[in-house]
């Protein structure tokens, strides 16, 4: 269990990493902005799961019980998250390509005139 807290750390800072350069591009780059807060979600939830297996394997008793169900909440509304984030960059995006498509087809109505 020595690798554990390496790479909860590293997961860490890759997360804020993530954030810091979704912070870095401008609102008019909004899908590269997405993505990036996609990933440190994605991130995240890995960072919970290592955090339940960590307690799993060093904690005995009623602490035991205690940080089993703190780290299942805090896996499940990691995960929740994640689901709704995704959710919502597909359904943003799909309106994205109709209204794309519509344009595209209204441009090559125009040009055949």
């Amino acid at each position: 269990m020595a690798w554990t807290l390496p790479v909860t750390v590293a997961l860490v800072c890759l997360a804020s990493i993530l954030m810091m350069l979704a912070k870095a591009f401008s609102k008019e780059q909004r899908w590269i902005k997405t993505l990036l807060i996609m990933f440190s979600l994605g991130t995240c939830v890995l960072i919970s799961q290592i955090m339940r297996i960590i307690v799993d394997a060093s904690e005995t008793g009623e602490t035991l019980v205690k940080l089993q169900s703190m780290t299942n909440v805090s896996l499940t509304i990691s995960i929740t998250l994640f689901s709704f984030f995704v959710a919502y960059f597909l359904i943003v995006y799909t309106i994205q390509i109709l209204k794309d498509l519509k344009d595209a087809k209204k441009q090559r109505r125009f040009s055949y005139e």
